[in-house]
C-alpha cells in the first residue's frame, strides 16, 4: 500500500478514569480518515503517523504524516469535520516527495447516543486539493459503534473508500477497513491500556492505464495502545504501535510496523 495513499488506514482506540467516559476511546483509522471517527461532535486534533511498507523486490518505503482536524456540530445529530493532511515519504534508494494531501471533509450522523453506548455513521469526501497525487474525488462511508460497561469499553468500526479519477489511466485501489478494540480504564492507572485489531484490504492501483502488480494489500494487524486524559478528560494523548500478524499482500503493498501519536481536545 503506497504511503501517500495512507489517508485511509485502519486502527487505534483506548480509555481512562473512574467512571467510563463517552470519549474514553480514541477510535480511529491511520491517516486523515481517522479523525472522522472521533466520537465527539466538537473537537480539535493533531496527529502524527510513521509508516513503513514494501518488501523485496519492491523498494522499502517510509512515510511521515501529520494531520490537523477540526470538528463542529450541526444541530443535535449532525457534525462536520475538516482535515488537512501533510506527508513526506522516501524509499531506500533516496527518492521521495513531500507536500499536502487532499483535504478530507467528513459528514457525521449520530442516530443514537446514550450514556453507555452510541452509534455514528460517516460520509467522507476528498476533493482534489493536494499536490502529491493525481486529481481524483475520493468518497468514503462507514460506521462506528461504542459500548461501555464498568471499567471496560469497546468499539467496532468499518470504513470503505473508492474514488473517481480525473486523470486517465490513474487510480488508487478501493479499500475496506474493519476493526475494533477493547480498553480498560481505572483511576489508579497512569495510562489506560487497549488492544485493537483491524483487517485491511486494498485493491491494486492503476498507473498509466495498467494495474500495478503487487500493489494490493490484505493484512490483519494488532494495535497495542496507551492513552492519557487531562483536564477532566477533555484532552486525550495517545500512543500506538501497530504490527501486522498475518498478511497476503503484494510486495509493493506489504505492510510493516506503524507508530502513531496525537492529541485530541473535546470541548
Amino acid at each position: 500500500m503506497q504511503a501517500r495513499q495512507l489517508k485511509n488506514l485502519v486502527l487505534v482506540l483506548t480509555g481512562l478514569s473512574v467512571a467510563p467516559s463517552a470519549f474514553a476511546h480514541h477510535e480511529a483509522i491511520f491517516g486523515p480518515q481517522s479523525t472522522t471517527l472521533i466520537s465527539s461532535r466538537r473537537f480539535l486534533s493533531t496527529q502524527y503517523y510513521y509508516l513503513r511498507k514494501g518488501r523485496a523486490p519492491a523498494p522499502s518505503e517510509r512515510s511521515n504524516v501529520g494531520v490537523l482536524t477540526a470538528g463542529a456540530p450541526l444541530g443535535k445529530r449532525w457534525s462536520l469535520s475538516l482535515t488537512l493532511p501533510f506527508e513526506g515519504e522516501r524509499n531506500n534508494s533516496g527518492a521521495g516527495a513531500a507536500g499536502v494531501q487532499d483535504v478530507v471533509v467528513g459528514v457525521r450522523f449520530f442516530p443514537y447516543s446514550g450514556p453507555d453506548d452510541s452509534l455514528m455513521a460517516v460520509l467522507t469526501l476528498e476533493p482534489p486539493t493536494g499536490n502529491l497525487e493525481h486529481d481524483a474525488l475520493g468518497v468514503g462511508g462507514g460506521a462506528l459503534y461504542r459500548r461501555e460497561r464498568g471499567h471496560w469499553s469497546a468499539v467496532s468500526y468499518g470504513l470503505a473508500r473508492t474514488e473517481h479519477s480525473f486523470d486517465a489511466g490513474e487510480r488508487r485501489g478501493d479499500r475496506l477497513f474493519l476493526g475494533g478494540g477493547v480498553a480498560y480504564e481505572h483511576h489508579g492507572l497512569p495510562f489506560s491500556p487497549q488492544l485493537g485489531f483491524s483487517w485491511e484490504q486494498t485493491g491494486r492501483r492503476k498507473e498509466v492505464g495498467a494495474r500495478v502488480p503487487g500493489s494490493n494489500t490484505a493484512a490483519f494487524l494488532l494495535h497495542p495502545t496507551l492513552i492519557r486524559t487531562f483536564r477532566n478528560e477533555a484532552v486525550q494523548a495517545f500512543f500506538v504501535v501497530s504490527v501486522p500478524v498475518a498478511q497476503s499482500s503484494g510486495s509493493d503493498g506489504w505492510q510493516g510496523f506503524r507508530i502513531a501519536a496525537g492529541l485530541v481536545w473535546n470541548f
